[in-house]
């Protein structure tokens, strides 16, 4: 005679499905609040702290032994350093996972996010850094004045005087393709910032008027 199946009780069938519901409804609570861990941006930075970060190191405060340190900065969970011949990253243990010379007279380091800007003052070089490597590399259109990146990756460089202008801005993507540009006939820009999801840039200018000098705050 053929076996008879078993049947599960039906207050067991009860809390097996309401569990399998609370499971999935819980899941959808942590993924809608936590919709930029699971982005592919923040799951790309996550595998490189994984390559790229390690545990080297024996812990802060730090010591950088022969360079001239001109600025640091927030990479993600990293730290950023712009010496006077290098772009340096050290992860939370203060271990270096990157290292790249430069050779800019004037360099200037912005942060954001996952990348780091270095723009050449006084000339024309900018390039894009992850911790991974180098993102790309860019000629501005001018003499530079000032830069900013924002989180996704998006740069923006301030020129000084041309014939036509006294400052111009120009903003690109990560890969170094030009969106757009922005002049003025007044201001010399000093400084630049993007919005959280770099949408827009807020620029400080100067200018001289009546022989007082003015500053001014454009979006």
């Amino acid at each position: 005679q053929p076996r008879r199946r078993k049947r599960h009780h039906p207050v067991l069938r009860f809390l097996l499905r309401l569990t399998l519901v609370a499971a999935v409804v819980a899941g959808c609570l942590w993924a809608s609040r936590n919709v930029g861990f699971l982005s592919p941006s923040a799951m790309a930075d996550r595998l490189e702290g994984w390559f790229f970060g390690g545990s080297r190191g024996d812990g802060f405060p730090l010591s950088v032994d022969g360079d001239a340190v001109l600025s640091v900065g927030a990479l993600g969970d990293s730290l950023a350093l712009l010496s006077d011949n290098a772009f340096t990253v050290y992860n939370k243990n203060a271990g270096e996972t990157a290292r790249r010379l430069h050779n800019y007279a004037d360099p200037l380091m912005a942060t954001s996010g996952s990348y780091a800007l270095i723009a050449e003052l006084g000339g024309s070089r900018l390039t894009l850094e992850k911790r991974s490597g180098t993102v790309c590399e860019l000629t501005a259109p001018g003499t530079v004045t000032t830069a900013a990146v924002s989180a996704n990756g998006r740069i923006a460089v301030a020129t000084g005087a041309d014939k036509s202008h006294t400052a111009k801005i120009t903003v690109y993507n990560r890969r170094g393709k030009e969106l757009y540009t922005w002049v003025s006939a007044d201001l010399r820009i000093v400084y630049l910032a993007f919005c959280a999801d770099g949408s827009r840039v807020a620029a400080v200018g100067v200018s001289s008027h009546d022989a007082k000098l003015r500053s001014t705050l454009t979006v």
